[in-house]
């Protein structure tokens, strides 16, 4: 039980970041990814955040985040677990293949001993539509899917902020 919160409350902690610094998004092609992949994982850890969700978490009334979240449609978090859902290197090469071939691009990589984060985007000539975070860890894979809108020049403090994140 004492695990399980903890995940909670550290995955709470990584959702507040993406929402705080997460780009333009709102595509079907994104959405058709997360649902293919929680069709594909059933059992995954699900978390759902609303917009008003997001506001709730703002109990300091900080009005930076409440500027930053204010675009913020929802994020959807799953969360599988490698060894009980079977889920392998070829796993992630798949997932990383149905995003470049849906037109997202790799924007970055973040390496950590403990974690590698992909960060993909999908643009329509200039404008940032679409924004996935693919977390792969020893014992668990996480995708991050935020549909909303905020300012593009936060995705280096979304990374900076990724980095400072331990035991996710």
């Amino acid at each position: 039980m004492f695990s399980r919160i903890f995940f909670i409350l550290q995955l709470m902690k990584i959702i507040i970041l993406i929402a705080l610094f997460a780009t333009p998004l709102f595509t079907l092609a994104q959405s058709k990814v997360m649902r293919e992949l929680s069709n594909d994982y059933p059992d995954a850890f699900v978390l759902m955040f609303y917009h008003s969700s997001l506001n709730m978490l703002n109990m300091d009334d900080d009005p930076d985040f409440a500027r930053m979240i204010r675009d913020i449609d929802r994020i959807k978090v799953l969360r599988i677990d490698k060894e009980d859902d079977n889920f392998r290197k070829a796993d992630l090469s798949a997932l990383k293949s149905n995003l470049t071939d849906r037109g997202f691009e790799e924007l970055m990589i973040i390496k950590s001993k403990d974690y590698d984060i992909g960060v993909y985007i999908l643009e329509d000539d200039d404008d940032i539509e679409g924004f996935f975070l693919l977390m792969d860890e020893a014992e668990n894979f996480t995708a991050i899917d935020v549909l909303g809108s905020m300012p593009v020049g936060d995705i280096s403090q979304l990374v900076e902020k990724i980095k400072d994140v331990k035991d996710l």
